[in-house]
């Protein structure tokens, strides 16, 4: 029931009250956890150390490639023709497979190569060299690029930052005269639990669209099953250590620098 108005709340209403109090729950067990790191930080560099030396093992015992041999749905054409036909014929038929074959990729020495049409670098210096390139129409008229492509000249910044597709900026943050290490401490807390929610929308969308890639199956499946698996196992190990690696190794460079670099007076 709603306590202001007394009328029977509806589904959404009851679901959104529910997932904040099951989420604060989950906010508050994460302070916790965060803490629990910052009276042990010695477990963070254990598991640094730990994580490097696996990562050195599986580096020499794993195999380098990613995706395995396996079946990329290729078709392949094997041209023959009638018995008696001329070499002409042969090349004429060959034309017009030619004509018809969206390039392709390669198979050389066990590798998998991707063929591109490109021309010549003299034909392509600037946007007039549009006009010397054509494309088949539905028609079957050949027709320079340029008719359907415009360039533009634009200027802008040499580098772009950006976060989850928005433009974004770096912010680093140090403490003011008169504030100690606890302070911060419950202040990279509150944060912590402040950004727990965006960090963990984004790493389930992405996880949960990487599912059908780590249940693929049919042509292509062991590759897709390889890229599946190992985007999302680093998602989720790489979410683990953001959400409790990252504040305590916080705390230990802050601790640092408060003992090894000299007081520093504000600029007037």
């Amino acid at each position: 029931m709603d306590k202001k108005t007394g009328e029977k709340l509806s589904f959404s209403s009851r679901f959104h009250h529910a997932f904040e109090a099951a989420f604060n729950q989950l906010v508050y067990k994460y302070k916790g956890g965060v803490k629990w790191f910052f009276r042990r930080k010695w477990l963070i560099g254990v598991g640094i150390a730990a994580a490097v030396a696996l990562l050195v093992v599986l580096m020499r015992s794993t195999k380098t490639g990613l995706v395995p041999d396996e079946d990329m749905g290729t078709v392949f054409v094997n041209v023959t023709t009638p018995p008696g036909s001329s070499l002409h014929q042969t090349i004429k038929a060959m034309e017009e497979v030619e004509a018809c074959i969206y390039a392709s990729n390669l198979n050389r020495f066990s590798k998998l190569y991707r063929v591109y049409i490109q021309a010549d670098k003299d034909f392509r210096l600037d946007k007039d060299a549009l006009n010397n390139m054509f494309v088949r129409t539905d028609g079957g008229e050949m027709a320079p690029i340029g008719q359907f492509v415009t360039l533009t000249k634009a200027y802008g910044p040499e580098t772009l930052t950006r976060f989850n597709l928005y433009s974004s900026i770096q912010v680093n943050a140090m403490m003011n005269d008169g504030y100690s290490s606890g302070d911060v401490i419950r202040a990279v807390v509150s944060a912590a639990a402040i950004r727990l929610r965006p960090i963990l929308m984004t790493v389930l969308c992405m996880a949960i669209g990487m599912l059908p890639l780590v249940f693929a199956s049919g042509a292509g499946a062991n590759g897709n099953i390889s890229l599946g698996t190992g985007v999302v196992g680093g998602l989720l190990v790489g979410t683990l250590a953001l959400l409790f690696v990252v504040p305590a190794l916080f705390i230990v460079f802050q601790a640092m620098q408060e003992r090894l670099m000299p007081d520093r007076k504000r600029d007037e």
